[in-house]
């Protein structure tokens, strides 16, 4: 959380000046709009950047809190785990996170109505993707659970 604040508010902050900028000197008579251009097209490069490396970071963290909880690792742990799986299976996890944010987006076009389509679809994919990388350890319990005749006693 807080290193996305620490590129999100100084971002902001230069947006907002510029387009204060911008917009006082259309007012005073600038009449040019090759500055106000030149900052959309800046601005769209650099949401485009943030989004890709948004990605790459989703990528090295997809498995951080399914190991957490199935292979009862630490945080750091797990991130250094996750970080290597990752690494080993870089183009199926982008793959999939890039396609599970298409899907996202278009969900999120429909009014928000085909998000809660798509939510199960991801969740499954990145389950499915998680027991792919990391296969289920099968657990041996030491005294088998009583028949089910005693359970009714």
């Amino acid at each position: 959380m807080i290193p996305a604040v620490i590129i999100i508010v100084p971002a902001y902050l230069i947006v907002v000046f510029a387009m204060f900028g911008i917009i006082s000197s259309a007012q005073r008579g600038g009449g040019d709009n090759a500055a106000a251009i030149g900052f959309a097209l800046g601005m769209i490069v650099f949401f485009l950047a943030i989004l890709l490396m948004s990605i790459v970071l989703g990528v090295f963290f997809m498995f951080t809190f399914p190991l957490i909880v199935d292979r009862k690792m630490t945080g750091v742990e797990a991130v250094k785990t996750s970080v290597k799986a990752a690494m080993a299976n870089f183009g199926g996890v982008f793959g999939l996170i890039l396609l599970n944010a298409v899907l996202g987006f278009v969900g999120a076009l429909l009014c928000y109505i085909g998000a809660f389509f798509v939510l199960p679809i991801t969740l499954t994919a990145h389950a499915v993707a998680f027991r792919r990388v990391f296969p289920d350890i099968p657990q041996s319990f030491p005294v088998p659970p009583p028949p089910p005749s005693s359970w009714a006693a």
